[in-house]
């Protein structure tokens, strides 16, 4: 076991001090999935509303990709596989969620992980997409549905870790996810980070397909 330390400021005992977390803002301000304009609930744009290829409607995020304590967080927790972070982003989502003005448009909503190949997640021994989404779920009181969505085809290199813009937008999503039936009218996307929303749109392409009709995506973090 190694000695947990706070990663904002160094205090032994905790990943995230309460003195740190107190001077934490949330992301309050979301913007279109597809560009950097401002819209309520982070809602496709009027440009890119019924655009081809847009399939997202809309995607919330409760930090910034910027803020280095949660991404410091977030790259222990996948890659150095410490589960004690989970308590961070507990609160950290809590926090989101009471400051917002709101958090989603009216609907009866089913929350989805973006879930990991199963081979991906024996390998990490948990998939953070549905930790995430039973978070967001205690928080909201929406219903999670955890066998609506699966992944295909295993991916060597996960979409965050690849820092190329044009190589992360040219990969092929079109055959990794399938759908199981029912599928809920208004569902919402979770996944960890969102960066330039391939996975996300692929994943809404294919639920709209079986017959969803918003697709809307939560994120911890947004890359802007």
């Amino acid at each position: 076991m190694f000695p947990l330390l706070c990663v904002g400021c160094g205090e032994e005992g905790t990943l995230w001090c309460l003195e740190c977390e107190s001077h934490w803002v949330p992301r309050l301000v979301q913007h279109c999935p597809y560009c950097e304009r401002e819209t309520a609930y982070g809602a496709r744009c009027g440009t890119h509303r019924g655009k081809h290829g847009t399939h997202l409607d809309g995607i919330v995020a409760a930090a910034w990709y910027a803020n280095p304590e949660i991404q410091a967080l977030t790259k222990m927790w996948k890659y150095q596989l410490v589960r004690e972070t989970e308590k961070s982003f507990c609160r950290i989502v809590d926090i989101w969620v009471n400051r917002s003005a709101g958090h989603f448009p009216n609907g009866v909503w089913t929350i989805v992980p973006t879930a990991l190949h199963p081979r991906k997640a024996r390998e990490r021994g948990f998939d953070q997409s549905v930790v995430l989404s039973e978070i967001l779920s205690s928080a909201l009181k929406y219903p999670v549905g955890n066998r609506i969505l699966a992944r295909k085809r295993y991916q060597r290199r996960p979409q965050a870790e690849i820092n190329d813009v044009k190589e992360r937008a040219a990969r092929d999503f079109s055959d990794v996810f399938a759908v199981n039936r029912p599928i809920p009218r208004d569902i919402i996307l979770v996944d960890d980070v969102y960066t330039t929303g391939t996975t996300m749109n692929a994943a809404a392409k294919i639920l709209k397909e079986a017959g969803a009709e918003r697709v809307w995506g939560f994120a911890l973090l947004r890359g802007h």
